[in-house]
């Protein structure tokens, strides 16, 4: 009986051969299909990171506010509309009142010119500032061709740097107002037009010789001398009086003889004084 199980349980050297063989290519498939999942799971795995930065923003132009947990991405403020302003956590009135400057003062032609803003504090300039970025102004040469102020509708005016809609409307409206410009520096009177955007555009504007409407303070009505910018209702009221009372001026200058208005009003004044005849 043990004869038997030892005969059954020996193998013969053919046989152990074969065993060993065997044993090999059990192993050798074991290690490829091992090498072929680790394989598999690490493809897989640089996929998902591949496509995962494709599809997550770039840190460079869209950012989370850690503070506010406002989504910040690049912008141009010069372009930005209302809902864009509120986005960025301004309010509802800080957001209007940023374009209403926009449209009164003109472009934004630097990042720091939001710091002109009231609404926009140091601190809040610091958040958005490495967001804005301005497109330059791809301005025509016209460096040959100057603008008559006299003569120019507001349209020619907002191209002019610096000038929006409401500063043109108000040059517009200090022309009427004037019967015309009598010089350049004349502009600078306009309201709400300040000195940095008048030199700006002091060297684009030129004035026609004879372009605005004279006065004839010995023919002219008390309304029309009155409506004039630098002729107060009372002083229209005075020159009407005196030569209805007196009689003709003889001479502009008589404005000033009989204390009228003063010197330096005359000079402003007298540019726009029908010689008297």
């Amino acid at each position: 009986m043990l004869d038997r199980i030892r005969n059954y349980l020996t193998y013969s050297s053919f046989e152990r051969n074969g065993l060993i063989v065997l044993l090999l290519l059990i192993l050798v498939v074991m290690s490829f299909l091992g090498y072929r999942s680790n394989f598999s799971n690490n493809t897989d795995q640089f996929k998902f990171v591949d496509l995962k930065s494709l599809l997550e923003p770039s840190k460079d132009s869209v950012i989370v506010d850690d503070g506010s947990g406002l989504l910040l991405q690049n912008f141009d403020p010069n372009k930005l509309d209302q809902s864009g302003w509120e986005k960025l956590g301004f309010t509802q009135k800080q957001a209007a009142s940023i374009i209403n400057y926009r449209s009164k003062a003109g472009r934004f032609n630097n990042p720091e010119d939001l710091l002109k803003l009231y609404v926009v504090d140091t601190i809040k300039y610091d958040q958005i500032k490495d967001f804005i970025h301005i497109i330059k102004h791809q301005k025509k040469n016209h460096s040959l061709r100057k603008l008559n102020i006299n003569s120019c509708d507001s349209t020619e005016l907002l191209k002019l740097p610096g000038i929006g809609s409401y500063r043109a409307n108000k040059i517009l409206k200090f022309r009427r107002a004037l019967g015309g410009f009598c010089s350049k520096q004349q502009l600078s009177e306009t309201y709400g037009l300040n000195d940095e955007t008048f030199e700006k555009i002091k060297n684009q504007i030129f004035v026609k010789a004879g372009s605005w409407r004279l006065l004839d303070i010995n023919v002219d009505s008390q309304q029309t001398l009155g409506s004039h910018p630098y002729i107060s209702e009372q002083t229209a009221e005075s020159i009407v009086f005196m030569r209805e009372t007196v009689g003709s001026f003889l001479l502009t200058e008589d404005l000033v003889s009989m204390d009228l208005i003063s010197v330096n009003l005359y000079v402003k004044l007298q540019p726009y004084l029908r010689p008297v005849e």
